[in-house]
């Protein structure tokens, strides 16, 4: 990256572009700030806006970075090829379990996350605060959360449901507080 910015120094915002497009960033989503130029609130798909990097990470070009309005808790969703991330203003980025063609909400302070095919739960520093373990989770309902083990996706036309394997309730600390049983 600071080969990026040394280059960028020496370059036109034209040819900054053409630098940054050599990354391949490609389109996103997101919620812009307001300015006098963008009176939209909307959530709008922005070019040349982000990658996944090798580690499977979002990377956001920082030209969108400074753009993106953030929320009260500084973070901000982002939405790109298909999958939702919660971002924050440092520009970590963490992938979150879509629902309801949305980002995971966070409930009891907990969002679910998935990692290689896991899943586990985060907070909203964007730590996994429960480790991706799960084959399936449901979002926490007063300070618990059904998980599977073994369980498999099934589906019904557009829609998706979960059966088999095993299940549990967690709690938000990861604590098994009611056994893994078949269902």
């Amino acid at each position: 990256m600071l080969s990026l910015q040394v280059e960028a120094a020496e370059h036109t915002s034209q040819q900054v572009e053409q630098i940054q497009g050599d990354i391949s960033y490609q389109a996103c989503w997101y919620h812009a700030k307001l300015t006098q130029n963008n009176q939209q609130a909307e959530f709008s798909q922005y070019n040349n806006c982000a990658n996944i990097n090798t580690d499977k990470q979002l990377k956001i070009n920082p030209r969108h970075l400074n753009h993106i309005e953030f929320a009260p808790d500084n973070l901000a969703v982002v939405s790109f090829n298909g999958q939702f991330f919660y971002l924050n203003q440092e520009g970590h980025s963490i992938q979150v379990v879509s629902y309801d063609n949305w980002a995971d909400d966070f409930n009891n302070g907990l969002a679910r996350t998935q990692i290689n095919g896991k899943i586990g739960y985060i907070d909203r520093k964007l730590e996994l605060i429960i480790p991706a373990d799960y084959d399936w989770g449901f979002p926490f309902n007063n300070g618990q959360a059904t998980v599977c083990i073994g369980c498999k996706f099934k589906s019904m036309g557009e829609h998706k449901y979960v059966t088999g394997g095993l299940w549990g309730v967690i709690d938000v600390t990861g604590n098994l507080i009611k056994p893994f049983t078949p269902k």
